[in-house]
């Protein structure tokens, strides 16, 4: 009675000690799994996940969680209350990746990532727009992101662009007015696409993250999709005028060769050159 009165501490501590001893026993003859949810997963910078394990069977009241921060490789551990044989904690914002695992007794579970990301979004981005070839126009680039490309048709046009965040090619796509969708060719972070210009249109980039997962791969995407619309420019066509005031004359071979007279070309594209022919 004494005891109890003025060493409660030390009894307490004595019984924990001969509960935890049973425990261990138990446990080495019918040994508790441990369920972790949800194993390895991806989270979106500035969110949450939950951590949780249930242990079915579970004769202790506590389970120990350890995290090791990716970068740091520092390790946190806390001590959770079981309840019902489960536990759970929440990290909130969630701002570096790391492996996590729960000990129960002297069984450890498996070691779990949980890797965090951002969400992709445009750095650079390139128009290349190459014109047919009888126009005589070089290449132009366009630098930054243009609500409209206008050009002839026939006008090729290469789309590059340099993301924030590595990128899944299976997930990542150009989708056209229509519903039509195309590829795009990736390399990491760096993505490129080509068309044609043939007739008025709208496209549509939208690019996921390389840690999307199937069924969770539209919460990896972008928030605002890159949209520019295409205009086919009309090709009008050359006029030339010869400045005559005589419309018909008669000369001999030798004076053609040496007549010079006075014209005016233009066209929309420039005039590259004029040819003078007799009849």
């Amino acid at each position: 009675l004494s005891c109890l009165i003025f060493a409660q501490a030390a009894v307490s501590e004595r019984i924990a000690r001969l509960q935890d001893a049973y425990a261990l026993i138990l446990d080495s003859l019918f040994p508790v799994e441990l369920r972790v949810t949800p194993g390895d997963v991806a989270v979106i910078r500035g969110r949450s996940v939950t951590l949780a394990v249930d242990i079915p069977g579970a004769r202790r009241q506590e389970v120990r969680l350890s995290r090791l921060n990716a970068a740091t490789q520092e390790i946190r551990t806390e001590t959770l209350r079981l309840e019902n044989n489960q536990t759970r904690q929440v990290i909130e914002n969630a701002q570096e990746s790391f492996d996590y695992y729960f000990v129960y007794g002297n069984r450890k579970s498996a070691t779990f990532k949980v890797l965090v990301g951002d969400l992709p979004d445009v750095k650079t981005i390139n128009y290349e727009m190459a014109f047919p070839v009888y126009t005589g126009q070089p290449t132009r680039t366009l630098t930054g992101r243009v609500p409209k490309l206008r050009g002839l048709t026939g006008t090729n046009v290469l789309v590059s662009f340099a993301a924030t965040t590595d990128l899944h090619s299976d997930f990542s796509y150009v989708e056209w007015q229509g519903g039509t969708k195309q590829a795009i060719q990736f390399s990491g972070r760096f993505g490129h696409f080509s068309f044609p210009i043939t007739r008025p249109d709208r496209a549509t980039i939208c690019l996921t993250s390389a840690l999307a997962k199937p069924p969770y791969e539209k919460e990896w995407r972008m928030e605002q999709p890159i949209s520019f619309d295409v205009d086919v420019q009309r090709d009008e066509l050359p006029s030339v005028q010869i400045l005559l005031k005589t419309k018909k004359m008669t000369m001999f071979a030798e004076q053609a060769a040496i007549f010079a007279f006075e014209y005016l070309a233009e066209d929309d594209f420039g005039v590259y050159d004029v040819t003078m022919e007799y009849h």
